[in-house]
């Protein structure tokens, strides 16, 4: 972000008396501009600055106006919030060992729904970057249990967190061996399986629907898929639930080793509920 704008901003929102209404800052643009600049692993940010982005970013994140009067109660925790999640990434980009020690107190203000954005953005920038699996696969689920809380506390960040997922699970990792590949993956699929959990049904059963009919994935990675979904969920199953995930049970190729002779497993009876359903809806109809 232009040093120049920032100062202006900061001189509008910060020093003035009578500041413009916060709506001027709460442009998505904007606030991006403002995440990527504290969040991004190897953003320069002028030292001299960093206090100013901290500012800005959390003025536009929780104040509001009414009757023209800016309502402040929450800014300087904001503020705190914004700048304790900033300081940890940053040392934990250069130590992952850090984050191990510092993952509660980002569990506490990842509640602020910003710093869930920034703590998101980070993760995205870290995992995707060609090296970091190379050097430090084996810290991949530090990262990952980060997302897994961000999706449990804001819903509205679960589009995002699934595109991350699909981009990872799609993703090639020649650099590792194949048993490897194969069990972070399964890992990555464990977190599809959380995001479906904490609400975000539908997408997350449709791109793995995507996944069998284009064959992107291993079948062993749906079948369990398959497997935890059915561990979780119980009827009565919604026409739109079932209308994406009943194909997967019905695939033999699938779900075929999940299914013992007494049909006492989780696949039978959630066949044998659609079924019974189906034949219900067919009565009413006669």
């Amino acid at each position: 972000m232009c040093s120049i704008a920032l100062l202006q901003l900061y001189r509008h929102f910060a020093e003035d008396p009578n500041p413009p209404p916060a709506k001027y800052l709460q442009i998505p643009q904007l606030l991006e501009l403002l995440v990527q600049s504290l969040f991004k692993p190897g953003s320069n940010i002028n030292p001299d600055h960093k206090e100013k982005y901290l500012f800005i970013l959390a003025y536009a994140a929780s104040v509001y106006d009414e009757d023209g009067v800016p309502y402040k109660n929450d800014l300087e925790a904001t503020k705190k919030a914004v700048e304790t999640a900033h300081t940890i990434c940053l040392r934990a980009s250069d130590s992952h060992a850090e984050l191990q020690v510092e993952i509660p107190t980002l569990f506490e203000f990842i509640k602020y729904p910003i710093v869930s954005l920034g703590v998101l953005r980070w993760v995205e920038y870290t995992l995707t970057d060609t090296s970091f699996f190379e050097v430090a696969a084996e810290s991949s689920s530090l990262f990952l249990v980060l997302m897994d809380e961000i999706a449990a506390c804001h819903r509205l960040q679960h589009p995002y967190i699934l595109d991350l997922l699909k981009r990872l699970v799609e993703n090639s990792y020649p650099m590792l061996e194949v048993h490897v590949q194969l069990e972070l993956k399964k890992s990555l699929v464990d977190h599809l399986v959380q995001l479906f959990g904490c609400g975000h049904v539908l997408p997350v059963v449709d791109y793995m629907h995507w996944c069998m009919r284009m064959e992107t994935l291993d079948q062993s990675l749906i079948r369990h898929f398959v497997s935890e979904v059915l561990s979780i969920v119980q009827p009565p199953y919604s026409k739109d639930f079932t209308s994406v995930f009943l194909p997967l049970v019905q695939d033999q190729e699938i779900t075929g080793p999940l299914i013992n002779s007494d049909k006492s497993d989780a696949v039978s009876m959630f066949l044998a509920e659609c079924s019974r359903k189906s034949k219900k809806k067919k009565e009413r109809k006669l």
